[in-house]
C-alpha cells in the first residue's frame, strides 16, 4: 500500500503537516455528526485526486499531496447532509477552474477549495444552505451513528443563522466546544486552535496572514457592532460563529494564492477579515469567508506589488 502511495502521489511536508493539523476538526465533524462525514470527506478526497491525476497523468506526473487537504478542507466546510453529489461535482470544478486551469501546483491564483466552496454556495444553495443536522449525543457521540437529527427550524439552525434572522445569541461554550448545528469541520474553536498551533509551532503556516485575518476582522466588528448591533455581531461571537475561524486557520494560510511579502500577508489578511464583516452584515448571506478569499485571491498579487513599490521608495528616500 505504502509502495503504491509512493507511486502515485508527490511527497509534500508542509501539506503533509496541514493534514495532521485538519486531523482534530476532522475527528470532531464524526463525532459530533455522524459517520456520514467520513463518506462526505472520502468522495472529496477521491474526486480531488482524480481531477489533478486526469490532467498530470499524460506527463508521468504525481498527485500533489496538496490536493488531499484541498479534498479536505472543501469536504469540513459542507453541511454533514451535503447530496455525494454535489461534494463531486463541487470539487471538480474547484481543481478543474481553480487550480489545474492555471497550470497545476504552484500556479493557482485562486484557493481551488474556495472555487468549489463558493460554486456549490451559490449553484446548490438549498441543499447547502438549507438542510443542516443536528449533533449526535450519547457515549460515544457521532461514532455510534450514520447521521444526526434533522433540524426543523432552519432560520436558527446555526448560530449566524440565528443571530441575523433573530437575533438569538447561542451560548459561548457551544460554540467553544462544537456541539452545535453547521459545517462539518467549522463549529468546534477549540479544534481549530489546536490545528493552528500545531500549524505556527511547525512553521508551516505564517502566522502573519491569521494575524491580519483576525486583525481586520475584530477591528471592523468592533467599530461596526457598536455603531449597529443588530446587524454585526461583537468580535468575540463573531469569531467564534460561522467558518471564521477555520478559514482564518486552514484556508487564508494557503500559500500560493496568498502575497509573498510578510507586509503583504499581513495586509492580504486584513483585508479578507474585513470583507468578511461587511459581508455578513450587509449582505443576503450569512456566511462571507468564501467571498473574502476570492477578494483576496484577486488582490494578493497587486497587494505584493504595492509593498514591493513603496519599500523601493522608502529606500530611495533613506538613501538620499
Amino acid at each position: 500500500m505504502a509502495d503504491l502511495y509512493r507511486k502515485h502521489f508527490m511527497k509534500q511536508k508542509m501539506m503533509e503537516r496541514m493534514l495532521w493539523a485538519l486531523a482534530p476538526a476532522t475527528l470532531g465533524s464524526v463525532w459530533f455528526f455522524g459517520l456520514r462525514s467520513l463518506l462526505v470527506i472520502g468522495v472529496s478526497v477521491f474526486f480531488a485526486c482524480f481531477a489533478e491525476w486526469i490532467f498530470v497523468r499524460k506527463k508521468g506526473g504525481k498527485i500533489s499531496e496538496a490536493a488531499l487537504v484541498t479534498g479536505l478542507i472543501f469536504a469540513l466546510s459542507l453541511p454533514p447532509k451535503a447530496p455525494l453529489w454535489i461534494v463531486a461535482v463541487g470539487i471538480l470544478f474547484g481543481m478543474v477552474f481553480g487550480k489545474m486551469a492555471f497550470g497545476g501546483f504552484g500556479a493557482n491564483l485562486f484557493n481551488p477549495a474556495i472555487v468549489a466552496r463558493a460554486f456549490v454556495y451559490i449553484s446548490f444553495s438549498k441543499p447547502i444552505n438549507a438542510d443542516w443536522t443536528g449533533v449526535v449525543n450519547g457515549a460515544l457521540g457521532g461514532f455510534s451513528k450514520f447521521i444526526g437529527p434533522d433540524i426543523q427550524a432552519v432560520s436558527s439552525a446555526t448560530p449566524l443563522l440565528a443571530f441575523k434572522n433573530t437575533g438569538e445569541v447561542f451560548p459561548y461554550m457551544k460554540l467553544i466546544v462544537g456541539n452545535i448545528s453547521g459545517s462539518m469541520g467549522e463549529t468546534s474553536a477549540v479544534l481549530i486552535l489546536i490545528g493552528a498551533i500545531y500549524l505556527i509551532k511547525t512553521k508551516s503556516a505564517d502566522w502573519r496572514l491569521m494575524a491580519g485575518m483576525a486583525t481586520g476582522f475584530f477591528a471592523l466588528s468592533a467599530i461596526l457592532s457598536l455603531l449597529q448591533p443588530e446587524l454585526v455581531a461583537n468580535p468575540l461571537y463573531g469569531a467564534l460563529s460561522g467558518s471564521f475561524l477555520f478559514t482564518m486557520v486552514f484556508i487564508v494560510t494557503e500559500p500560493i494564492s496568498a502575497p509573498k511579502t510578510p507586509k503583504g500577508k499581513f495586509i492580504y489578511g486584513m483585508l479578507a477579515g474585513f470583507v468578511v464583516v461587511i459581508i455578513r452584515g450587509y449582505a443576503l448571506f450569512t456566511e462571507g469567508t468564501t467571498f473574502a478569499i476570492l477578494v483576496g485571491n484577486t488582490f494578493g498579487p497587486l497587494i505584493d506589488e504595492g509593498v514591493r513599490y513603496f519599500e523601493k521608495r522608502e529606500k530611495k528616500v533613506i538613501a538620499s
